[in-house]
């Protein structure tokens, strides 16, 4: 069994938020259970990785591209049927004012292809024609953020603004 969704055809949004759908990681939710056994997929470890640092924003002596614990999410969007990632591109020796942390973003239609489109939305380096979606850095100083979580909000009527964000930050000294 492969793990997630790279290898399946993508669910619509309304299979991916059905209440009759459980995810079983304990017994909490059972009554009672007879003839039944867990079994947990077994991941698998692709050859290289699907999201490189190939542009000049990512790349650097001090630079890693980093998606764990609320500093990035992929979500599968159905209005744009792809993947959507926004992941961070920090500074692994913590020194930010070398290298602002970013948000960045790519998507894909299979979940092992990512492209990054230029969104024109952050100036760098005097430039908008990035992926980048936010800076640390404003007005000549770093923020430190402890959150950015994407989510899709499904009791949005209006689908084109169903896509939020958890943010927060606190501004530091640097």
């Amino acid at each position: 069994m492969s793990f997630g969704f790279a290898q399946q055809t993508p669910q619509t949004s309304s299979a991916l938020y059905d209440p009759e759908l459980h995810l079983f990681v304990d017994n909490s939710g059972l009554k009672r259970s007879w003839q039944m056994n867990r079994v947990l997929g077994l991941p698998e470890r692709l050859p290289r990785p699907v999201l490189v640092a190939d542009k000049p924003w990512e790349i650097g002596p001090q630079r890693v591209i980093f998606n764990y614990g609320g500093f990035g999410s992929v979500i599968y969007d159905p209005e744009y049927k792809k993947f959507r990632m926004w992941y961070s591109v920090i500074s692994w020796t913590g020194d930010t004012q070398a290298a602002p942390p970013l948000m960045c973003y790519a998507e894909s239609v299979d979940g092992l292809h990512w492209t990054k489109p230029s969104l024109g939305l952050v100036d760098y380096k005097g430039s908008r024609d990035n992926n980048i979606v936010y800076s640390y850095l404003t007005d000549g100083e770093v923020h430190q953020r402890y959150l950015f979580a994407v989510f899709r909000d499904e009791s949005e009527k209006d689908p084109p603004n169903a896509t939020r964000v958890l943010d927060g930050f606190k501004p530091r000294s640097v």
